[in-house]
């Protein structure tokens, strides 16, 4: 654990990172950066930073959303591109028939129109939405 001005400091960056098109790649390819990853995710999530970073790239609508334990949204789309950043638990996006399970600090963008569903995790979820 890295203590004082330095926790701090290495903690900001790393939050900010998590939002990045450079850290969306490292969810897609967790085997080469887990150490990374693992570091990045070990971090409380702040909603506020990510809320300011939504605002930010034009997402408008911005609220925090919680589901139970295993809930499920079946096949759906949106009529506005939706982000979602995954404050606590863990939610397994299907999308162009691939399935990724994003935790907390993790990011998934839903482009406007585009089929998906959603499984929460055994701890549910808690996410904040972005709509565009």
């Amino acid at each position: 654990m890295v203590s004082g001005a330095s926790y701090r400091a290495s903690r900001s960056l790393l939050v900010m990172s998590t939002a990045s098109p450079l850290r969306r790649a490292f969810c897609h390819c967790k085997t080469h950066y887990s150490s990374l990853y693992t570091r990045i995710r070990d971090f409380a999530v702040d909603p506020q930073t990510f809320e300011d970073q939504l605002r930010g790239e034009g997402f408008v609508h911005t609220y925090v959303w919680q589901d139970g334990p295993h809930a499920h949204y079946s096949d759906h789309t949106h009529a506005t591109e939706t982000a979602h950043v995954i404050l606590d638990g863990e939610m397994t996006l299907t999308m162009d028939g691939r399935s990724v399970t994003y935790r907390a600090g993790d990011r998934a963008d839903v482009p406007a129109g585009t089929v998906h569903s959603a499984l929460m995790g055994p701890a549910g979820c808690r996410y904040l939405i972005g709509e565009r």
